[in-house]
C-alpha cells in the first residue's frame, strides 16, 4: 500500500524532485488510485505541492493539462503562479481562470490574488502578444492603468520598449503615478535617459532624478502600499420616491456603494506612515460643503484626500460589485436609507463610467493588502509582504516595519 502521506511530506520538504521521480513515485496510475481514499482537503494539499514543484510543467505541459485540476482546486492555480518555473502557456491559462473567478463574490479576492502573482511571473512578458485576440500588445493595452501597473511593475523581465511606453501614457502628476514613474525609472530594465521619453510631464519629472548619466534618489525609507476599498458616491439629484409600504420619501437621492475597487498609496513622511501602518483597516465620512471637503476619520487625512483625488474612471466602470441604496427625508423621521429592493418603481439606474466616475464620494472603507518597504538611500526594496488578517506571518512584518520606522530619524 502506498504511503500518500509520507510521500506529500516530501513534495512539500523538496521542490526539486527530478522529473522522472515525480513521474514514478508521485504521479503514476496506483497514487491516483490511492488518492480516492482520501478527503477533499488532502488531494488539494497533494497537487498544490506538485504545482510548486520545479519539473511539474515536465509532466503538465500546457494550460489544459491543469484544466480539471485547478476548476476542482482554485488554490493550486495560484501555486502555479507563485512557481517561477511555470511555463508560458500555464501561466497564460491561469490568468483566464483568475479573471472567471472575478465573478464571483466567495473567489473573487482569490481570482484578484492570482492576476498580481501572474503579473509579476518572470515568463509572462513572453506571452504579450498572447492575451487579447488579433495579438493586441498587452503592455501597450496596459501602459495607463494606474491601477494594474503598481503590481505589474514588479515583474523583472518587464520589457524595456514597455517602460517607456508607461513613461509616455503619464496624464498628470500625483502621488500615484509619482509612484509608477519612480518604479519605471527604479526598473533594472529601464536604460534611457530622460531625452528619450516623449511625454513632456513624465520627462521633466524624470530629469530631476537623472544625475551623472544614471537615475538617483535621496528620499527618506516610504512605503508603497496597497488598499482594496469601497467606494460609496452620491449622486446630485432629488427624487420622489415611495416605498412599497407606501411611505414617501421626498428630497431623495440615490447613493452608489462600490465594493472591491484597488487602490494605492505612498506613504512617504514618518508620521503618515506610523499612522497606515497603525490603521490596517479604516473608513472615513466625506462632507461636501461650498467646495470644500470636511473628512471625519481617525486615519490620516492625506490618504483620505490622495484617494478622493486620484480617481479612476475604471473603477466605477466594470470593478467590484455595486449596491444601489436611497436616501430621503421621512416624515417625523428625518433622512432615511433604504435599500433599491425596497423602493417602488424605482428610477432607472445610472448608466456607469462617466455618470457615477463622476458623482461626489462621501464614504471610503479600505483595508490595506499589501506592504513594500523600500530604503532610499539605496533606491532598493528592503522586504514586502501582503497582509492577511491576524495570521502570525503579517504580524510579524508589521512589527518589523513599524519598529523600522520608528527608529528613523
Amino acid at each position: 500500500m502506498i504511503n500518500l502521506e509520507e510521500l506529500l511530506k516530501k513534495l512539500k520538504s523538496n521542490k526539486e524532485i527530478e522529473f522522472e521521480r515525480l513521474k514514478k513515485e508521485f504521479n503514476n496510475d496506483d497514487v491516483i488510485i490511492e488518492m480516492e481514499n482520501f478527503d477533499k482537503s488532502f488531494v488539494e494539499k497533494w497537487y498544490v505541492a506538485m504545482a510548486g514543484q520545479k519539473f511539474a510543467g515536465h509532466i503538465w505541459k500546457t494550460g489544459e493539462d491543469w484544466k480539471y485540476t485547478i476548476e476542482d482546486f482554485p488554490s493550486v492555480a495560484k501555486a502555479l503562479a507563485q512557481n517561477e518555473h511555470t511555463n508560458k502557456d500555464t501561466i497564460t491559462y491561469i490568468l483566464f481562470f483568475a479573471k472567471g473567478l472575478e465573478k464571483d463574490d466567495n473567489t473573487k479576492s482569490l481570482g484578484y490574488s492570482i492576476q498580481d502573482l501572474v503579473f509579476k511571473h518572470p515568463v509572462f512578458p513572453e506571452a504579450r502578444y498572447d492575451i487579447f485576440d488579433g495579438g493586441a500588445d498587452f503592455y501597450e493595452s496596459m501602459a495607463g492603468s494606474l491601477a494594474l501597473l503598481p503590481t505589474m511593475l514588479k515583474n523583472p523581465n518587464y520589457p524595456p520598449d514597455a517602460l517607456l511606453m508607461v513613461m509616455n501614457k503619464v496624464e498628470e502628476i500625483n502621488s500615484k503615478t509619482e509612484g509608477i514613474i519612480k518604479d519605471v525609472l527604479k526598473h533594472d530594465n529601464f536604460d534611457f535617459p530622460p531625452s528619450k521619453i516623449e511625454n513632456q510631464i513624465s520627462k521633466s519629472y524624470s530629469e530631476q532624478f537623472y544625475v551623472n548619466g544614471q537615475y538617483k534618489f535621496s528620499q527618506n525609507v516610504y512605503l508603497h502600499t496597497q488598499y482594496i476599498t469601497t467606494i460609496t458616491k452620491t449622486s446630485d439629484e432629488e427624487l420622489e420616491i415611495y416605498s412599497k409600504n407606501g411611505e414617501a420619501y421626498k428630497n431623495a437621492y440615490r447613493t452608489y456603494r462600490i465594493s472591491g475597487i484597488p487602490k494605492v498609496y505612498n506613504a512617504m513622511k514618518k508620521e503618515v506612515i506610523l499612522d497606515v501602518l497603525k490603521n490596517i483597516e479604516w473608513n472615513a465620512n466625506i462632507y461636501h460643503t461650498e467646495g470644500d471637503l470636511e473628512i471625519e476619520s481617525d486615519v490620516n487625512q492625506n490618504i483620505i484626500e490622495d484617494m478622493i483625488n486620484d480617481q479612476d474612471g475604471d473603477d466605477y466602470w466594470d470593478e467590484g460589485k455595486t449596491e444601489i441604496n436611497f436616501v430621503g427625508e421621512l416624515d417625523d423621521l428625518g433622512y432615511m436609507e433604504a435599500a433599491k429592493k425596497d423602493i417602488f418603481d424605482p428610477p432607472k439606474d445610472h448608466p456607469g463610467h462617466p455618470d457615477i466616475y463622476n458623482m461626489k464620494i462621501i464614504a471610503i472603507e479600505a483595508k490595506l493588502t499589501s506592504v513594500d518597504v523600500y530604503d532610499a538611500e539605496t533606491d532598493k526594496e528592503m522586504f514586502s509582504w501582503t497582509y492577511e488578517g491576524e495570521k502570525a506571518s503579517s504580524e510579524d512584518n508589521l512589527k518589523e516595519t513599524l519598529k523600522l520606522v520608528s527608529e528613523m530619524k
